[in-house]
């Protein structure tokens, strides 16, 4: 739960960007690229990306932007498409505005779609204010930790391709223009920040050979600041137990990895969660309800159907497992376990909340497995 005064000031920030961002709706999208002064569209320069650094050892904020070349609009997968400024000051919005020096004319963030951050610069105190009050930058917009510096990625490519354009068919996969498992709005995230019961997350990226690959996830604590990191490769089961239990209705298209070489592809899940609590329970217990329906990919052994649904519920429930066990390890409820207490029970919640309740609750799960060959 947020302390007093943090959430208080999170939530006038939070209302005011609403307040914002409903006004220039009724002024009017694209066709009013800016509210003081919208000047002519040649004079304005379309960011697509904005990446926030914080160097090392150093007590300011480096701001980069990543520009689309407006001969190139048609031709956005390649790295040649877009150009870079960057500028360097004592806070995002210093920094920002000083950009103008730089050669941007009349920047328009309203088509940015990734927030780019360091992970120096990953904590809320560098970025999240200027985010919320930005006038521009619409809550939809995706941000994502990034292993190394920032800017670095922005500017990155995996031979001609941007690696930009390759985080975003990550982020938006299957072409649908909809989040997918691994990819939370910075709405999602603010609200996340200001319910009780439940840690916010944000992914994290790095750069390899063959482009960017998500790298885990980075865990929040009730200030805004970095509390842990789950990694792709010593919490890789604890990651995806995170994505079925809290992001389900996003994992359509997911592959999922069953023993004897057997892939499924997701077709749709859903997850339901009840609160049992009385005499007869003993703990209150939250109950998950995990649905899915999926296709085969691949059954090298030719399998039957009853022993797919059962790989296929042994694998979800050691999935399921590994993500409670990390959020009691961590005392991190990424899973939401509160928030299911607080949403259906608040006065059992008012006693809980200053309790480890992680450990004073007990997690049952229920699995629903539709399997087409």
């Amino acid at each position: 739960m947020l302390a007093g005064k943090n959430k208080a000031m999170l939530r006038i920030a939070w209302l005011n960007w609403l307040v914002l961002f409903i006004l220039l709706l009724g002024l009017g999208g694209c066709g009013n690229t800016d509210v003081l002064d919208s000047g002519d569209m040649k004079d304005v320069e379309l960011v697509t990306a904005l990446a926030v650094d914080k160097p090392e050892g150093g007590a300011q904020i480096l701001a980069t932007v990543q520009l689309l070349n407006r001969d190139k609009a048609l031709d956005r997968q390649y790295a040649a498409s877009y150009y870079t400024l960057a500028a360097m000051e004592i806070n995002l919005p210093a920094a920002i505005g000083e950009l103008y020096h730089y050669g941007a004319r009349q920047m328009n963030f309203s088509h940015t779609t990734v927030l780019l951050l360091g992970e120096a610069a990953a904590d809320c105190d560098y970025w999240l204010d200027y985010a919320l009050r930005s006038s521009e930058i619409r809550p939809t917009v995706y941000p994502i930790i990034c292993r190394q510096q920032a800017g670095e990625l922005m500017a990155g490519a995996a031979e001609d391709i941007s690696l930009t354009y390759l985080l975003n068919n990550i982020l938006e996969p299957l072409g649908s223009s909809r989040p997918g498992a691994a990819a939370i709005t910075l709405q999602n995230f603010v609200e996340e920040m200001m319910q009780p019961g439940i840690t916010p997350a944000l992914p994290l990226v790095e750069q390899n050979e063959a482009g960017v690959e998500f790298a885990g996830f980075v865990l929040y604590d009730d200030a805004g600041h970095v509390a842990e990191v789950l990694t792709a490769d010593d919490d890789a089961q604890a990651c995806a137990g995170w994505l079925w239990l809290q992001r389900p209705k996003y994992l359509r298209g997911y592959t999922l990895e069953l023993d004897n070489d057997v892939v499924l592809q997701v077709e749709s899940a859903s997850v339901q969660k009840r609160l049992q609590t009385g005499a007869d329970v003993g703990k209150p217990d939250l109950q998950f309800r995990l649905s899915l329906r999926a296709q085969v990919l691949n059954n090298p052994q030719a399998l039957p159907d009853a022993y797919l649904q059962t790989l296929t519920r042994q694998r979800l429930h050691d999935l399921a497992v590994a993500a409670l066990a990390a959020s009691r390890k961590y005392n991190l409820d990424f899973i939401g376990l509160g928030r299911e207490v607080y949403r259906q029970q608040p006065e059992l919640w008012e006693e809980m909340a200053e309790q480890d309740y992680l450990n004073l609750l007990t997690v049952s799960l229920e699995i629903e497995a539709d399997i087409e060959s």
